[in-house]
C-alpha cells in the first residue's frame, strides 16, 4: 500500500508581503523530512494560532486602559523625538506711533523617548510538528496563548514601571511628578467617612487647583484594600450609598471633565506598598494613589510594533516562531496634570 505523504500550502499575497515570501503554492513534506517542511507547515498553522493567541482574556492587563498608547511612530526608531514650548507673553498699552511693542518669548525644548526591542518565541520540534501533520491535527495553541501574555505583561510592568536600566520611566515613578503624603489614617479607629471623602478631594485638588485650573483629572488609581474600603463602607448606618458611589457623585471637579463626567476610580494591586517597594518605586512600604488628567497630550506610552509573530526559523531539529514588540514606558509631557498621593 502506498501512502502519500505530500500536502501544500498556498502562500497568498498577504502572507508574501508579511513574512518576505514569495506568492503561490508550496508543497511539503508531512513527515517533516526537512526543516523546509516544517517551516510550511508552521506557517500554516500560524493564522489560526495567532487567533486563539488572544482568546484569552487577563484581567490582570490594563495599561491600555491607563496610558493613551501612540503606534503612530516608526517600526525602526530608536527614540521618539519630540519638542517641547513654553512662551511669555503680555501686552500693554501703547502710543498710536509706538515703535516699542512688547515682545513674545519662547522656549523651546527637546526630549527624546527611549525604545526597547522585546521579543519572545514558539518552538516546535519537527517530531512534534510530524505527529500533528500525519494525523492532520492543529498544533495546540497554548505556546501561542504564553507568547502573547508574555509581550502583554512586559509591556505592562514597562508602561507602568518604565525599566531604569534603558533610562524609562513609568507611569508610577515619574522623577518630575509631585509626590504628597496624605495626613489621614483611614483606618484610625476616629476617621469618618466625611474625613475619607476629603481626602480624596484633595488629591483631586492637588491637580486641578496647583495647576490654575489647567488640568482637570480625571483618573484616580488606588490599591486594592483601599478601594475595597470605599466600596463597602456605607454614608452611614441609615444611608445604603456607599463613599465610593458618592464620591464619584459628588467630588470637586464632577461636570469639569472632558465630556462632562467624574472621575474613573480603579483599584490596582500594583499600588499596594509591597508591590511599590518590590518595583523600586519607594522604600516606605506605603501604598499610593495615581491622580491624573489621562489625554493622550499629556502623556503616552508608544508602541512602534505591537506583538506580532514572524516567519518561523528552522534551528537543527526545533521550528522558532518569533514574537517582536518595540515600546517605550510612560512618558509624561505635562508633569503637573498628575499627582501622586503616598497613604500615611
Amino acid at each position: 500500500m502506498k501512502f502519500n505523504f505530500k500536502d501544500s500550502l498556498t502562500i497568498t499575497d498577504a502572507m508574501a508581503e508579511r513574512f518576505g515570501l514569495v506568492a503561490g503554492v508550496r508543497k511539503f513534506d508531512l513527515r517533516m523530512r526537512d526543516a523546509d517542511s516544517g517551516i510550511a507547515f508552521m506557517l500554516s498553522q500560524l493564522a489560526s494560532l495567532e487567533a486563539k493567541a488572544y482568546e484569552v482574556p487577563y484581567a490582570k492587563i490594563v495599561y491600555k486602559e491607563l496610558v493613551p498608547i501612540d503606534t503612530t511612530v516608526n517600526e525602526a526608531a530608536l527614540t521618539v523625538n519630540y519638542f517641547s514650548f513654553d512662551g511669555m507673553a503680555k501686552a500693554d498699552w501703547i502710543g498710536s506711533g509706538s515703535n516699542d511693542l512688547p515682545s513674545v518669548g519662547i522656549l523651546r525644548q527637546l526630549h527624546s523617548v527611549p525604545l526597547g526591542y522585546a521579543g519572545v518565541a514558539m518552538e516546535y520540534t519537527l517530531n512534534e510538528l510530524r505527529a500533528c501533520s500525519m494525523v492532520g491535527q492543529d498544533l495546540n495553541a497554548q505556546q501561542a496563548q504564553l507568547c502573547a501574555r508574555a509581550a502583554d505583561e512586559m509591556m505592562q510592568h514597562v508602561v507602568l514601571y518604565g525599566d531604569k536600566s534603558r533610562g524609562m520611566y513609568g507611569l508610577f515613578n515619574n522623577p518630575n511628578v509631585r509626590t504628597e503624603k496624605s495626613q489621614l489614617d483611614w483606618n484610625a479607629a476616629e476617621t469618618t467617612a466625611d474625613d475619607i471623602i476629603e481626602d480624596l478631594n484633595k488629591g483631586l485638588e492637588k491637580v486641578w487647583i496647583d495647576s490654575m485650573q489647567t488640568y482637570v483629572p480625571n483618573t484616580l488609581l488606588i490599591d486594592s484594600a483601599r478601594y475595597t474600603k470605599l466600596a463597602k463602607t456605607r454614608l452611614s448606618q441609615y444611608n445604603e450609598t456607599t463613599l465610593l458611589d458618592y464620591f464619584k457623585e459628588h467630588n470637586v471637579v464632577k461636570g469639569l471633565t472632558a465630556g462632562g463626567g467624574t472621575v474613573d476610580v480603579r483599584p490596582l494591586a500594583q499600588l499596594s506598598g509591597s508591590e511599590l517597594k518590590a518595583n523600586k518605586v519607594s522604600t516606605t512600604g506605603k501604598s499610593r494613589m495615581v491622580i491624573y488628567d489621562r489625554n493622550p497630550l499629556n502623556m503616552s506610552a508608544y508602541m512602534p510594533i505591537a506583538p506580532r509573530f514572524l516567519a518561523p526559523q528552522a534551528q537543527g531539529l526545533k521550528i522558532i516562531t518569533p514574537m517582536e514588540f518595540k515600546c517605550s514606558g510612560t512618558e509624561v509631557r505635562y508633569p503637573n496634570a498628575m499627582v501622586y498621593i503616598e497613604e500615611k
